[in-house]
């Protein structure tokens, strides 16, 4: 009998065992540790007077990061974004000495998808480049690595379709544009 329950035990450790490694390869496990600055991950910005500057999360935080709670029409419940404004990233570009004459903000995602955002609206406390989500960095396959929000339940301006359109995850780039 002894034989019989250690082999039910071992056939019940390797099944548990692969279903850990297929939850990990599958991207199903989730860990609930604060979000981890990544330094491979980085949002390009560019203005019309400067060549590209790459910022890291670790960049974006020292610039004063945001956080708010709202919910999404491409999420369940209430969610807790933290990231960087609108607001903030043109005062840090200001503060360096960069002119920013811009009219609009051209945001680019990782799939080639992009949306030209007028500058009134991006520069904003209100637009949120966020870069974790409920405390978790945000992987590519999930929105992120940035992804711009807006405190979709506060103001039901939020939630019209301009600015869902706005609302562009898989975020690489933001080029500032003078027309």
């Amino acid at each position: 009998m002894r034989a019989v329950s250690t082999a039910t035990r071992r056939m019940k450790t390797r099944i548990a065992s692969a279903a850990l490694v297929a939850a990990l390869c599958l991207g199903l496990a989730q860990s609930a540790a604060p979000a981890e600055a990544d330094d491979a991950v980085k949002l390009g910005v560019t203005t019309s007077a400067t060549n590209a500057v790459e910022l890291s999360v670790d960049e974006l935080r020292a610039l004063g990061d945001t956080s708010f709670a709202t919910a999404t029409p491409w999420t369940k419940g209430t969610q807790n974004f933290e990231g960087i404004t609108g607001a903030q990233i043109v005062a840090a570009m200001q503060a360096k000495g960069r002119k920013l004459e811009a009219k609009s903000v051209l945001a680019v995602a990782n799939n080639d998808y992009s949306i030209v955002i007028p500058f009134e609206v991006f520069n904003q406390p209100t637009t949120l480049i966020a870069f974790a989500q409920n405390g978790a960095a945000m992987p590519v396959r999930d929105k992120g690595p940035f992804w711009i929000v807006f405190p979709y339940d506060q103001d039901s301006t939020f939630l019209s379709s301009s600015y869902q359109s706005y609302s562009i995850w898989g975020l690489e780039r933001l080029d500032f544009q003078a027309q």
